[in-house]
C-alpha cells in the first residue's frame, strides 16, 4: 500500500508536471498558427516547469547527486525568466535587451551553480539566486499588474484570482515539509493565461475576417466603376 504521504510526493507533482506539459503544448500551438512571441513565452515557461517537475521526482527516490541539482535549479531559474518575459510582454515592457540580458542569465546559470560547488561555495550561491529570482517574480507580478489594469473586468478578476492563488501557495510552500502547491497554481496560471491567448487569437481572426470581407467589397465596387 501506497501512504498519502508518498502519493502527494511522487504522483502528485506528476500529475501537475503533465497537466502543465499539456497547457504548453495547447499555447504551443496557438504560437505555431500565428508565430507571435506572446504565447511563445508561455508555452516555454509551461513546458519547461514540466521538466522541471520531471527532473525534481528523483529526489523521492533519494538524495539528488550535483547533476540533478544542478538541473532543478537551471530549469527554475529558465521556468521565471520566460515567465517574466511573457508577464512583460503582455504589460507592454518587453525590450530586445532586456530580453537579451534575461536569456542569457538563464543560459549561464548551470555554468554558475557548477562553479559555485566546486568553489564550495553552493549555498551562498543558491541564496543568491533566490534572491534573484525573487526579484524577478515581483517584477512580473507588477507586470501583471499593469496588464490587469488594461483588461476588461473578467480578467481583471481572473488575474488577480490567479495571483492570490499564487500567493497563498508560495506561503503554503515555505514549509519544506508540507507537499507543495504552487506547481497547482502554475497549472491555474496556465489554463486562465491559455484562455486569454486564445479568445485573443479568435478576435485577431475574426477581424482579419471583417478586414477581408471589407476589401472585397471596394474591390468589387472597383469593378462595377470599370
Amino acid at each position: 500500500m501506497v501512504n498519502g504521504a508518498a502519493w502527494a510526493a511522487a504522483v502528485a507533482p506528476l500529475l501537475a508536471a503533465a497537466m502543465l506539459a499539456t497547457l504548453g503544448m495547447a499555447v504551443a500551438w496557438l504560437w505555431w498558427r500565428r508565430r507571435d512571441p506572446l504565447p511563445g513565452w508561455l508555452a516555454l515557461g509551461l513546458l519547461g516547469w514540466a521538466l522541471h517537475l520531471a527532473v525534481g521526482l528523483a529526489q523521492v527516490a533519494g538524495p539528488p547527486g550535483l547533476h540533478q541539482r544542478v538541473a532543478v535549479h537551471g530549469l527554475q531559474a529558465f521556468v521565471v525568466v520566460t515567465l517574466l518575459l511573457f508577464c512583460l510582454q503582455l504589460a507592454q515592457w518587453q525590450r530586445p535587451a532586456l530580453v537579451r540580458g534575461l536569456l542569457g542569465g538563464a543560459a549561464l546559470t548551470p555554468a554558475l551553480l557548477y562553479a559555485a560547488a566546486a568553489l564550495g561555495a553552493w549555498g551562498p550561491a543558491l541564496a543568491a539566486g533566490r534572491g534573484v529570482l525573487g526579484a524577478l517574480v515581483l517584477v512580473a507580478v507588477l507586470a501583471l499588474a499593469r496588464a490587469a489594469l488594461r483588461a476588461s473586468r473578467a480578467d481583471r478578476l481572473g488575474l488577480a484570482a490567479v495571483g492570490l492563488a499564487g500567493l497563498a501557495a508560495f506561503w503554503h510552500d515555505a514549509d519544506a515539509a508540507v507537499a507543495p502547491l504552487l506547481p497547482w497554481a502554475g497549472v491555474l496560471f496556465g489554463a486562465f493565461m491559455a484562455r486569454v491567448l486564445a479568445d485573443r487569437s479568435l478576435f485577431a481572426a475574426q477581424g482579419l475576417e471583417v478586414e477581408n470581407a471589407a476589401l472585397v467589397q471596394r474591390l468589387q465596387a472597383c469593378r462595377a466603376e470599370l
